[in-house]
């Protein structure tokens, strides 16, 4: 089985439960690979990426246009490398509005992996959201298997704002990483499809 994430660019706290994840996924005998839209971001210091990366990766080629004061990825490749690695499972961990992670969530696979969104907090998924905003964030979600959360105000207010139909996959609020690292594989690999 292998598992795929998504990210828009590695960051220590990031690398460092990718490392946990790869190690882990190793150990089980399943496969796992991280795709970056980018090295850094603008507004990030490049002292604050860590240098060295343990699991597979890639750092996808794009474009990567500032809208609005935010950084957007426009990977086209995308597509191309998700058809190479073949992933079961898919797990989207960056901005649900990128262009690179709208195109990862089109279902081009034959058979397509299960595909979950990691919601690292309430923030992005506001209720206050312009209504237009909220109608597209909410078929954007749709197509994702399930929502992976690391607590329950963010369980709560997915559920009232994208109209989650999926699975919710609730991890432990750690930072110990392969701690971390365990339960998402454990929860992931044994989800229903």
């Amino acid at each position: 089985m292998t598992l795929v994430v998504l990210a828009s660019n590695p960051t220590p706290s990031r690398t460092a439960l990718y490392d946990a994840l790869a190690e882990e996924a190793s150990r089980e005998g399943r496969r796992f690979h991280v795709l970056y839209c980018a090295k850094t971001e603008r507004g990030v210091a490049p002292s604050s990426v860590s240098p060295i990366m343990r699991h597979a990766h890639t750092v996808l080629r794009g474009f990567h246009p500032s809208l609005t004061g935010l950084q957007a990825h426009f990977n086209p490749g995308v597509l191309a490398e998700l058809n190479l690695l073949k992933p079961d499972v898919l797990v989207i961990a960056g901005p649900w509005s990128t262009p690179t992670i709208l195109l990862a969530g089109l279902n081009i696979y034959s058979p397509p992996p299960r595909r979950f969104y990691w919601l690292d907090d309430g923030a992005g998924i506001s209720v206050a959201s312009p209504l237009l905003m909220a109608w597209v964030r909410r078929l954007a979600y749709r197509v994702y298997s399930g929502f992976i959360v690391m607590n329950v105000q963010t369980t709560e207010s997915a559920k009232a704002q994208a109209g989650i139909v999926g699975q919710v996959i609730s991890l432990p609020d750690t930072t110990n990483s392969s701690a971390l690292a365990k339960a998402v594989l454990g929860q992931l690999y044994h989800a229903r499809p």
